[in-house]
């Protein structure tokens, strides 16, 4: 190998890794731009679910399940939204499962909008009325109503 070899090997070796390094920064760069799109979907859907949910919603539970800031609910026992507030939803327990039995039950909960929403997220039901009432919405809007 000749120096004129190593020197041209040495400028390929520089030149590849100031490519890494541009190729890094711009990875960074979307990879801060991605954070924040999702960060933006997220509030907007959290938006739009606060603004579909409504007080008086019933949910029955067909799987053992927690929300945050509160006891988890058994198969079978129902809850009922009594308030929304910005941040978070204040449910209801109708009956409670105690003991081989459903009790009547009037416990409160506060729930954050995102827990309750990921809950109803995983309901098949539940996406088809949302998505209705996201499409009925985007048409009066476009109505001008």
């Amino acid at each position: 190998m000749t120096l004129s070899e190593v020197q041209k090997l040495e400028k390929e070796i520089s030149d590849s890794t100031k490519k890494v390094k541009q190729l890094q920064s711009e990875i960074q760069s979307l990879n801060s731009k991605m954070i924040h799109l999702r960060k933006t979907k997220s509030e907007i859907e959290l938006k739009l679910f606060f603004d579909f949910i409504e007080i008086g919603t019933k949910i029955e539970f067909k799987s053992v399940y927690g929300f945050d800031g509160s006891p988890y609910f058994r198969v079978g026992e129902i809850v009922q939204i009594v308030k929304k507030n910005k941040k978070s939803i204040v449910i209801q327990r109708t009956n409670k499962y105690d003991k081989k039995e459903f009790i009547q039950s009037d416990e409160k909960f506060r729930v954050s909008i995102p827990s309750i929403y990921y809950f109803f997220r995983s309901d098949k039901e539940f996406i088809k009325q949302f998505e209705t009432y996201l499409t009925r919405k985007e048409s009066i809007e476009k109505l001008g109503l």
